[in-house]
């Protein structure tokens, strides 16, 4: 096996950056590492922040991803705090400029710099107007919470609807602005109908279809939130309206960055650069197209196979199945694949509050999963998008619903 190259740099210590760095010391590679943060945190787990650490059920400590002490095992230099500029790529050694004004030369580089939220026109300079990406936002969010009566969601998706319920969960009240229902995209309509009854239930009015078109302001803060003719009350905002992939400092490789880095199905977007995780956009021959996936599991599996490819270790195109999930109160909802509101919708499994598992189909095949409380039939119809089932799903044989009744209101 080939040791692999003579200096590797990985840019961004998330989940995927410190994977790709501890998966080369675990194959073998003994030469010179260099792992570069934004963030002055040790690596840290993200998709805890709009949850257990936004409600306070965990200690910080529980997301760490490597102690002190694990960092230093990983002989390599360590540079926490200190962004990257921009990447020259070069025919021998690239050239990296760091916001410090250093510069790093290496002969690969591993891009994991991850997303940065969309901010909206209008926000800038609001005190009270917050996003969620970083540890640091989680702490801000949750001292603001425990000060806050009425927060303003903009956006329905993964984010703004896990902070409405942990935000609900510390008595605060809660409105959700949102130019679409909630989660459509990635769950379609029929869940999305029950996600929407179940934050109702807990006291969460949604206004949805025309977005914010406004803001009412005192001084630099916003005190109501308008859309359309309505105005809604609130001492505290939160922007979830999705994030965009931070690869600015990429823009003089000549890559076409629009839709993140494109990778073929082994992160190879250049010589002598790779990208992982939620910044890259990989080849999937599965779905025969570039997909970029924000979800942690993600972020993992696609660095261990950019590790194995640096120090030349055979392996399979990356081929995995999505998998992502997210906790509101006390529902559970699961999906493997490419679910989404642009693919056929079939219920395959119903219970007295609505759809425990719903199959999406492009093309007659089924290409994605999401179960509601229903983590035994939901794993097992990943099988049936691994296999490429035909769709509509023939449930004759099937048995997916759950051992247990799903909880009354979820």
């Amino acid at each position: 096996m080939d040791r692999g190259p003579e200096h590797v740099v990985v840019v961004g210590a998330g989940a995927a950056g410190w994977t790709v760095a501890a998966e080369l010391r675990r194959l073998g590679f003994d030469r010179r590492l260099t792992l570069v943060g934004g963030e002055r945190h040790l690596p840290y787990d993200r998709p805890p922040l709009s949850k257990q650490i936004l409600a306070g059920t965990w200690p910080v400590e529980r997301v760490g991803l490597a102690t002190s002490d694990e960092l230093a095992g990983l002989d390599a230099e360590v540079r926490l705090g200190v962004p990257v500029r921009s990447l020259t790529l070069t025919e021998g050694a690239h050239s990296l400029l760091l916001a410090d004004g250093s510069v790093i030369e290496a002969d690969e580089v591993v891009a994991a710099t991850g997303c940065t939220p969309r901010r909206l026109p209008g926000t800038a300079g609001l005190s009270n107007v917050v996003t969620l990406r970083t540890l640091d936002d989680a702490h801000t969010l949750r001292a603001a919470l425990k000060q806050a009566r009425r927060l303003v969601v903009v956006g329905a998706g993964f984010l703004g609807l896990e902070v409405a319920a942990a935000a609900r969960a510390m008595g605060v009240e809660v409105d959700v602005v949102s130019d679409l229902a909630p989660m459509v995209r990635p769950l379609g309509s029929a869940l999305s109908e029950r996600l929407t009854r179940l934050h109702q239930t807990h006291g969460v009015p949604l206004h949805i279809g025309l977005g914010v078109t406004g803001w009412e302001t005192e001084g630099r803060k916003v005190v109501g939130v308008q859309s359309g003719a309505e105005t809604i009350p609130a001492d505290l905002v939160l922007v979830a309206v999705g994030a965009v992939p931070d690869a600015g400092w990429l823009q003089h490789t000549g890559l076409d960055l629009s839709a993140g880095v494109p990778c073929d199905a082994y992160g190879r977007a250049a010589p002598g650069l790779h990208a992982v995780g939620d910044v890259a956009c990989w080849w999937h021959p599965r779905y025969e197209r570039r997909v970029r996936t924000e979800h942690r599991t993600n972020a993992a599996e696609q660095a261990m196979v950019v590790a194995r490819d640096l120090v030349g270790q055979e392996q399979d195109p990356y081929d995995g199945v999505p998998f992502w999930w997210t906790d509101q109160y006390d529902a559970k909802i699961q999906a493997y694949g490419l679910p989404g509101s642009d693919a056929d919708e079939q219920i395959l499994d119903e219970g007295d509050e609505g759809p425990t598992l719903v199959g999406y189909g492009r093309a007659r095949r089924l290409d994605g999963v999401v179960g509601w409380g229903n983590i035994r039939g939901t794993r097992q119809a990943r099988q049936l998008v691994i296999e490429k089932t035909p769709f509509p799903v023939d449930t004759t044989d099937l048995d997916l619903t759950p051992r247990r009744p799903t909880p009354s209101g979820t």
